[in-house]
């Protein structure tokens, strides 16, 4: 089991953005997902720049997850796990957009 978490906190600041210049082709995806956050700007505010500060943890609840059974019928260890995933991993960071 491996649980993973993201806390995030954006603001958006300064003058309107600027409209694009020049022609532009946007992909529309069926189930609306947009991975960098919303088209229009941070929190579909439409300002020039933008500040996000997240947190996010990977195998949040540290949990052993093991991984590689040996399958060697004559080995002492056949059915035991020979390595395991990564441990809890936990990044702060900050975002600029503009």
């Amino acid at each position: 089991m491996d649980v993973g978490l993201r806390v995030s906190w954006s603001l958006g600041f300064g003058g309107a953005a600027p409209p694009p210049a020049g022609p532009q082709v946007r992909i529309v995806r069926g189930d609306n997902a947009d991975p960098l956050g919303s088209v229009g700007g941070i929190d579909g505010q439409s300002k020039r720049y933008a500040i996000e500060l997240y947190a996010q943890a990977y195998n949040a609840l540290n949990h052993v997850n093991a991984l590689n059974y040996s399958g060697v019928l004559t080995s002492p260890f056949f059915g035991r796990t020979t390595s395991a995933s990564a441990p809890r991993r936990v990044e702060i960071g900050a975002r600029l957009g503009f």
